[in-house]
Formats: C-alpha cells, structure tokens, sequence
C-alpha cells in the first residue's frame, strides 16, 4: 500500500515536471518566434537585436520602442540615397556613412553619445527615430560601444540565437 502510494507520488511528481518542462520550453519557443518577428520588422538580425535588447531592458526600454523608431530610420536609410534629401544632409551631419540598419544604428550611436545633451539633440532622435527617439536618447548616448559590452556580458545567452532558425 505505502510502495503504491509512493508510486504515485513520484508519477505525479513526474507529470507535473513534465508539464513545467513544456511550458518553458513552449515560453521560449514564443520568445525566439518574437525576436525572429522583430527582427524581420526591424530589419535588425536576431542576434544582434537581442543584445540590444538586453542594453534596452537595462533601461527601461520595451521592444516596440525600437520596431516603432526602425519603421522611421528605415525610411530615412532609403532616402538617404538620394544625395540632395533631407535625409543625406541629416546623416551626413552625423558622419553617418552605412546603408544597412545596423551599421546605421551604430554610427548613430556614437554620433549622439559624442553630441552635448540639448534641445537640438532630442530634434535630431525624434527627426530620425520618430516619436521613439526621446525613448531611444539613453541608448544612443551610451555609443556603440554599449551595444558590444552588452554581448560580451551576455555571451552565456548566445547560445540560443545560433541554433535553428533564429539565426538570422
């Protein structure tokens, strides 16, 4: 009778484990689906999105924040091949030189960490980033420097974003 009782304590004790193991491992499956979407809408590859991310949560920044801020930098990005738009004389004001998003982003960053707090540089954040730029200030201030100390420190998470196909 006890052994039966015991029996069943342990089945139990194994359905829940079971249980808690498929809904963290369904969790990250959702997780690494979201980066993967926010990565498509950002134009941002997964990995490095998620580093960011971590410089993002760290102050306070959510994701929307920065799919919001890339839907505007995007179109800046294109329209910055055009030599006579605005857009060119804003990124070349800022030494901006790259064409893919990314690369953008960083040379952003160190523009706007090198530039003296002000009015002007809150204009240029909301004028490049849209109504996310004040949000994105802090993040922009810290340079791209930031953005890599960020990957060293979070290194043990890299594992996640080299497997299947998130990545990107």
């Amino acid at each position: 009778m006890v052994a039966g009782a015991a029996m069943a304590a342990v089945a139990i004790g194994a359905g829940v484990a079971a249980y808690q193991l498929a809904s963290m491992t369904l969790g990250i499956a959702a997780q690494v689906e979201e980066q993967t979407r926010l990565a498509e809408r950002t134009g941002i590859n997964v990995r490095t999105q998620q580093q960011w991310s971590v410089v993002m949560r760290e102050i306070g920044v959510n994701a929307g924040s920065l799919t919001t801020a890339m839907r505007t930098l995007s179109k800046h990005i294109v329209d910055s091949k055009d030599a006579g738009s605005a857009s060119a004389a804003m990124f070349k004001s800022l030494g901006i030189t790259g064409t893919d998003t990314e690369q953008v982003l960083r040379e952003m960053a160190d523009a706007f960490a090198a530039m003296p707090d002000g009015a002007e540089k809150s204009r240029k954040a909301i004028e490049l980033l849209g109504r996310s730029g004040l949000e994105l200030l802090p993040i922009l201030n810290k340079g791209a420097q930031a953005f890599d100390d960020s990957a060293k420190r979070h290194r043990p998470m890299d594992w996640c974003w080299t497997n299947g196909r998130s990545r990107s």
